[in-house]
Formats: C-alpha cells, structure tokens, sequence
C-alpha cells in the first residue's frame, strides 16, 4: 500500500518551499523514500523553491519498510 500525499501535505510540502527559498536555502540533490507522498514531498518543495533542476534520487534505504535494518541485515534481491 503506497498512499498519496494529501492535499494537505502537498500545500503544506510548498509552503515550506516557498520559505526555504525566501531564506536562500538551495540544494545540489535530494534523497527521498521511494514511496508515492515522499517522493511526492519532495517535487512539492523543489516547486514552492521554484527550482525545476535539482534531482531527486530515491533511495530504498531511506524506506522505513525496505531498509536492511527492518530485514535483519538482509536487503531483498531487487536492490
């Protein structure tokens, strides 16, 4: 089950953006959960940033589901 972002979430996603960018902050890259709201978070911040350039890489070790901590050690045999 991977759920979407809310509405809610997403306003609130670039609002911070919006804040972020007002202070300076800029970034290179951003690591994100592979799941649907993270990654949808994370595209919701860059555009309240007004930043269509920075990547976005998704990474299953951010996953609190998918990470080799929750699996004994051991990641399945896609990653």
């Amino acid at each position: 089950f991977d759920p979407p972002l809310s509405e809610k979430g997403l306003v609130q996603a670039f609002d911070k953006g919006v804040t972020l960018r007002a202070k300076g902050v800029s970034f290179s890259a951003v690591a994100s959960s592979p799941f649907l709201r993270c990654v949808q978070t994370a595209h919701a911040l860059l555009r309240g940033m007004q930043d269509e350039h920075t990547p976005i890489h998704r990474d299953y070790g951010l996953s609190e589901v998918l990470s080799t901590r929750n699996m004994h050690g051991r990641a399945p045999d896609f990653l």
